[in-house]
């Protein structure tokens, strides 16, 4: 029998190990990807040693916290539903109104898409936020009226998380909250198509618009508006409203 002698120094001892593994990471060269978990990362350690603190919301309905800063919000409802009307009360409360019509309030920004092909929409809306968030250091209140109106198409899911994902990398990286107004489906209490699928999904607050019903099941001139979803509070109770032909507006 041959007989083999065996050096146990030519074995790396754990700490020659882990100096010659941590020589051959440095030595590979970083990609753009890998550098954005690395950082991301050294990120989470030193959030994680920080005592959590819970923002205040933005917006109350009386007491109730609606809004919050960083998040992704909804009204949704039918066609007709005065959706948009309510998205107009929730700006004027944050822009704290007092100013006439003639007035262009400094902080305040209105673009239209509907000039734009469809299909170059989702581009045009990333580039003017690009443009707004280099021109501003505030923070940001996006209302997209009607949010699948920004996409190609609200069906396709490459299409839809192309929108969602932008949202998304805005909240977490800026100062930004986003409105988000979608119709339903006919007969349903789900948003339109993929999108408003996984809009439901990501928001923290989706407030539901419809006209409640009488006895016969026929439509009354009271609009009833639903919390959804609440994801930082527990859920609401609905609250009422109606449309004033005096007032030309919701009271």
């Amino acid at each position: 029998m041959e007989q083999i002698n065996f050096d146990d120094s030519l074995l790396m001892k754990p700490e020659t190990y882990k100096n010659h593994f941590d020589s051959l990471i440095n030595d590979v060269e970083i990609s753009g990807n890998l550098k954005i978990i690395l950082d991301t990362r050294q990120k989470l350690k030193e959030l994680k040693a920080t005592d959590i603190k819970f923002s205040d919301p933005i917006l109350k309905q009386g007491e109730n916290a609606v809004i919050f800063p960083r998040t992704i919000n909804v009204i949704q409802g039918q066609n007709g539903t005065h959706k948009s009307r309510l998205a107009e009360y929730i700006c004027s409360a944050l822009l704290k109104s007092g100013y006439n019509k003639a007035e262009n309030p400094k902080n305040f920004e209105y673009i239209s898409l509907l000039q734009i092909n469809r299909k170059e929409r989702f581009a045009a809306l990333t580039e003017y936020l690009n443009y707004i968030r280099q021109s501003t250091s505030n923070p940001l209140f996006i209302v997209l009226d009607v949010s699948t109106d920004c996409i190609e198409d609200f069906n396709k899911v490459d299409k839809s998380m192309e929108l969602i994902d932008l949202m998304n990398m805005a909240i977490n990286e800026h100062n930004v909250i986003f409105l988000c107004l979608i119709h339903e489906n006919p007969n349903s209490v789900k948003g339109r198509g993929h999108f408003g699928t996984e809009l439901m999904n990501k928001a923290s607050t989706v407030m539901q618009v419809g006209f409640e019903k009488d006895g016969s099941q026929n439509d009354t001139d009271i609009i009833r508006v639903k919390y959804l979803k609440c994801r930082s509070t527990a859920r609401h109770t609905p609250f009422y409203i109606k449309y004033s032909s005096e007032a030309k507006g919701l009271i």
